[in-house]
């Protein structure tokens, strides 16, 4: 499978989620969901700042990062040659992020470092 398809499917799965996540917080905040609320915070100017775009887009990078980061701690524990076979980058065509481990791993301690 490619990193295109799986990235389709990502955004596939992404509506069900968000679906999921939305009942109960409407069930908990359901005045939030108003159509005067919505509409409210879709017009307010002055709800994004630029320092709220660039902290929320810093907040992003970083959390990738670390995301990153915790799959190369994982798979650097089982490597022989520890954090000398991982390898961090980003494919640009796909624009995705990712945490390699250069040399061969046992299935679990693969699975380890997944999750």
């Amino acid at each position: 499978m490619g990193v295109g398809l799986v990235n389709i499917y990502a955004l596939v799965f992404l509506i069900p989620i968000i679906i999921i996540l939305a009942i109960p917080y409407y069930y908990i905040w359901p005045e939030q969901f108003t159509i005067e609320k919505i509409k409210s915070y879709m017009e307010a100017r002055d709800a994004w700042t630029n320092m709220d775009i660039a902290i929320g887009f810093a907040m992003l990078l970083l959390s990738i990062a670390a995301h990153e980061l915790l799959h190369g701690l994982g798979w650097s524990r089982y490597a022989k040659n520890g954090w000398k076979s991982i390898k961090f980058g980003v494919n640009w065509k796909f624009f995705t992020p990712y945490c390699h481990c250069n040399e061969p791993l046992q299935l679990n301690h693969y699975r380890i470092g997944s999750v």
